[in-house]
């Protein structure tokens, strides 16, 4: 995902400098002592100085910001330079993380802080004053979170349901029921096609380079012979071999790549993500086999001998062209059969341990409400 990383560095500082100078003794107050909302607040600092870093901002006031914090946290927080981006997705996530809190928390935009500030200090004060009033065997915190917050809330529900993506892209939840050490194999295998079909499809782009304007077998009605132009060909099979050892460097990395070690992706095999892949396969073979409408018929499933008999410069990369494309029909065919084995025992979503940290991280939001 391509993200403008000096918007998102002005949108972070915004919103940190509008927490922090907010009248809202609320808000102040829950910096001073909830300590799940600073850990919130470090890790934005930290994705704030990631991107001065990767900007070369010279702004003076991130530390400003963070000496304001540890002011009003009474904290000595440093920046541990420990966020790392692993995709575009996840810091857009972690960032926007941050307004979602205040949202779900103190039920106001972060943009409206410095305006609402006595609002949102009288909501607050009367949502614990009916939610004590309605059943007087609650206490003040438990009263809050039972008349402000429950587990349909739609803000606590995002904001559970982006914790858990991100530890799921972590590796530090495992979201399936079993890790089943056969696709362990399975990806080995698709490894070793995926590999020997790179290499097959080089050596049909070297051979159909070497080809180029071979005799079709056939002459126009002038008597002049038909030829066939194959440059086209072979710069489609050199791209589709990059295609093949990106995807298959994609699954290295997923399953056996141990400084980015996730379970998730070492047992799971992501089969959608191959229906592109065969698509593009398929389409190209038949637009390869079939575009040159001026030789009246598809050439590759004509006599080979005919080939050989007009075109006796060529024999050789002639017969290892049309051994390549053989070789990349059965490799496919071997894909297609690892794919449907490996979509078999791919390992199922544990929906009940899904739910189970959902409505934990639910839970935990909707006490933190408390002070």
């Amino acid at each position: 995902m391509a993200i403008d990383f000096k918007v998102n560095e002005t949108k972070l500082i915004d919103e940190l400098d509008i927490l922090l100078h907010t009248k809202s003794n609320v808000v102040l107050s829950k910096i001073s002592s909830s300590q799940q909302f600073q850990d919130l607040i470090k890790k934005e600092f930290n994705i704030l100085f990631f991107l001065i870093r990767k900007n070369k901002s010279s702004n003076e006031l991130p530390n400003k910001l963070l000496k304001e914090f540890n002011d009003l946290s009474k904290l000595d927080f440093k920046i541990d330079e420990t966020y790392e981006q692993n995709d575009g997705y996840q810091l857009v996530d972690d960032i926007n993380y941050l307004s979602i809190y205040i949202k779900n928390i103190f039920k106001v935009d972060i943009n409206d802080l410095s305006k609402l500030d006595v609002k949102v200090e009288d909501n607050q004060q009367n949502n614990y004053q009916q939610s004590a009033n309605t059943n007087s065997n609650f206490n003040s915190q438990a009263a809050f979170a039972a008349g402000t917050f429950n587990n349909q809330n739609p803000f606590l529900q995002a904001s559970a349901k982006m914790r858990l993506q991100s530890e799921i892209r972590s590796g530090k939840v495992y979201v399936f029921k079993d890790k089943p050490k056969i696709m362990i194999t399975l990806k080995w295998i698709l490894i070793a096609i995926f590999a020997l079909f790179t290499i097959a499809l080089i050596l049909s782009g070297v051979f159909v380079f070497l080809c180029n304007n071979f005799k079709n077998g056939k002459q126009y009605n002038n008597g002049t012979d038909v030829m066939i132009n194959t440059i086209f060909s072979g710069i489609i099979y050199v791209l589709m071999a990059i295609t093949f050892i990106y995807y298959d460097y994609r699954i290295y990395l997923d399953a056996f790549d141990k400084k980015k070690a996730n379970d998730n992706l070492k047992y799971r095999f992501d089969y959608n993500s191959m229906y592109f892949l065969i698509a593009i396969f398929i389409f190209i073979y038949i637009f390869d086999l079939f575009s040159n409408t001026a030789s009246g018929n598809a050439w590759f499933f004509s006599s080979i001998n005919t080939f050989v008999d007009k075109n006796p410069n060529i024999v050789t990369p002639l017969w290892g062209w049309y051994c390549s494309e053989i070789i990349c029909v059965v490799l496919f065919i071997c894909l297609i059969i690892a794919i449907i084995v490996a979509k078999v025992y791919s390992p199922k979503p544990d929906i009940d341990k899904i739910n189970a940290l959902l409505k934990q991280y639910t839970d935990e939001l909707v006490k933190s409400a408390g002070v």
